[in-house]
């Protein structure tokens, strides 16, 4: 890992000492346009906590949740970022 980017999930971890995380990933945007797709975290396990940790650095962008068990009434889409 980058001596930079390993000092950026250090000091996220000071936030968190009781649970760090262990890794992260970064997107690039190259313009006002460009966006991921849908990604799924469906390994996860349904009783397992999961935490995010959000950095936004540059253009803003809004990240949406979306439940994987849609049957589930009690889930909604959560969105942050930008527009929330």
């Amino acid at each position: 890992m980058h001596l930079t980017l390993s000092a950026l999930l250090g000091y996220v971890n000071t936030f968190v000492p009781e649970d760090p995380f262990s890794a992260f990933f970064v997107n690039y945007y190259h313009n006002p346009f460009d966006s991921i797709g849908n990604q799924s975290d469906k390994d996860v396990a349904v009783k397992i906590k999961v935490s995010v940790i959000t950095i936004s650095y540059g253009a803003q962008r809004t990240l949406t949740f979306h439940p994987i068990d849609t049957k589930n009434m009690g889930l909604r889409v959560l969105h942050v970022g930008a527009d929330t």
